[in-house]
């Protein structure tokens, strides 16, 4: 334990080591996420009694945490800082903004003391035995396609009740999971009969999201998938993973950026907007189509700007917050059918975005502080540090219940932990957010548990009958989610 928390802790102690020399600090602390993301994938940090590489368990928090992080923090904080530089694709187009690279360089160290603060609270929650306590028999084939379809019926029947939306958003979440591990089972099982549905529940679930007008949410619909399909496919995994990166880069992203506006300012209705959008993003010169992707990678993929305006505000204009946030945030916590005159908690997050003039108030985008920023507004570095230990924390937590009370990692981290829980800590927002959707999941996930216990589906490892203990999985072992 100590040795593991000594190497987790290593990164970001050598980051300090270069604190004073502002680029040596920003390329240590971009190189430091990347090491720390890498240290642990390695053994020491693996289920101990499973002998299952990583790769066949991308979708766990050990993994995901640390992909996303990289993705989003890493590649948009290195590019940030080469357009601070001066650079734009390599190419020098101005003169190195020194103030701007010295306020990045504070922000990327704490981003880092972020991420070691998150690998650090899951390895104190403890990463090894997860023994099952509970199991699942082997379900029938359409079995995860009725579970989508009977959520998507429950959600249209309270829909309408507005104490009741994040039941809604819950049941949504849980759908598309399902429906996205119905696709990899049959793939598995070479059942192109039961494809068809659960292809056409994601079709619309992707349409749905390409005309929202919020740019990166297919995303976050097919990158469970490909996680999951991954241990199955690894070669055409990695050539569509990476054909789509591109695509959605040049043609998606720009098509959203000329929606949005259309449809949340303009009033344009959406079959006008998307024509119109699409038309916009085609005829792009390529030369166009890489300004656009590099203003989205400077400004848009990762979260320095904001983290640099928290910076100057705090405590310069404002003193640290304390546990004036905590305290706000804990009112998520309480359920909207409880409580009908609870705050609107996005407007109470959105108060100190508003202060530091990230944003104004006639502007229609949610720009919530995430963990890592609340934590640095309420005590500086060790608030970063204290936020992001505890969130590890409930990571695992959360992680290592829905293992255990839904037979292991199959059901319980593809299926519940990611449709429930995914949202939240994949990419921790805002107190508020990570505090109302961890309420809220638990509650689902306990729901979950009495019905399947109720109706015999979840079944005790230590009563079930004897023909049924060897078995206790729908996938097996060689197909990565077992």
């Amino acid at each position: 334990m100590i040795l593991n928390i000594a190497l987790i802790a290593l990164p970001s102690l050598c980051g300090l080591l270069l604190a004073d020399s502002t680029r040596a600090s920003i390329a240590l602390s971009l190189f430091g996420s990347v090491a720390l993301g890498l240290i642990v994938q390695t053994r020491r940090f693996q289920v101990a009694d499973e002998g299952v590489a990583t790769r066949e368990r991308l979708l766990r928090p050990m993994f995901m945490f640390n992909a996303c992080f990289i993705a989003f923090h890493v590649l948009g904080g290195t590019c940030a800082a080469l357009d601070a530089s001066g650079y734009t694709f390599l190419a020098r187009t101005s003169l190195p903004r020194e103030t701007e690279l010295a306020s990045l360089a504070v922000a990327q160290q704490l981003m880092l003391l972020g991420q070691t603060g998150v690998n650090l609270g899951m390895v104190l929650a403890g990463t090894g035995r997860r023994a099952k306590v509970y199991e699942v028999p082997p379900l029938k084939p359409y079995a995860l396609t009725g579970l989508a379809l009977g959520c998507l019926v429950a959600v249209s029947a309270i829909a309408s009740f507005p104490a009741l939306s994040n039941v809604v958003h819950k049941l949504l979440d849980l759908s598309l999971a399902a429906i996205s591990l119905a696709i990899v089972v049959a793939i598995r099982d070479r059942r192109p009969d039961a494809l068809s549905i659960p292809l056409l529940l994601l079709g619309l679930n992707i349409a749905e999201q390409l005309l929202s007008g919020w740019k990166a949410s297919i995303v976050w619909v097919l990158v469970p998938i490909a996680a999951m399909l991954y241990p199955l496919m690894r070669r055409r995994i990695l050539v569509a993973g990476a054909a789509f990166v591109v695509v959605w880069a040049l043609y998606i992203y720009p098509f959203g950026l000329a929606l949005r506006p259309m449809l949340w300012y303009e009033g344009v209705d959406k079959d006008t907007a998307a024509t119109l959008a699409w038309q916009r993003a085609i005829d792009l010169s390529m030369e166009d189509r890489l300004v656009t992707l590099w203003g989205m990678l400077t400004l848009r993929a990762n979260d320095l700007r904001h983290f640099r305006a928290y910076l100057n505000y705090v405590p310069e204009i404002h003193p640290f917050y304390g546990t004036a946030i905590v305290s706000d945030a804990l009112i998520a916590a309480v359920p909207r059918v409880i409580w009908h005159d609870k705050p609107d908690m996005e407007a109470v997050s959105m108060q100190r975005v508003y202060a530091t003039g990230i944003v104004v108030r006639e502007t229609a985008v949610s720009a919530k502080p995430n963990i890592y920023q609340a934590g640095y507004m309420s005590w500086g570095g060790r608030g970063v540090l204290l936020a992001s230990t505890v969130c590890g924390i409930l990571m695992m937590f959360c992680s290592r219940l829905c293992e255990r009370w839904f037979g292991g990692y199959t059901l319980g981290t593809c299926l519940i932990y990611s449709g429930l829980f995914g949202s939240v800590f994949s990419m921790p927002s805002s107190f508020e957010f990570v505090i109302g959707g961890l309420s809220s999941g638990l509650l689902m996930v306990v729901s979950l548990f009495v019905v399947g216990r109720g109706t015999g589906v979840i079944v005790s490892v230590y009563r079930q009958p004897a023909a049924i203990r060897p078995r206790g999985r729908i996938l097996p072992a060689r197909a990565g989610l077992s």
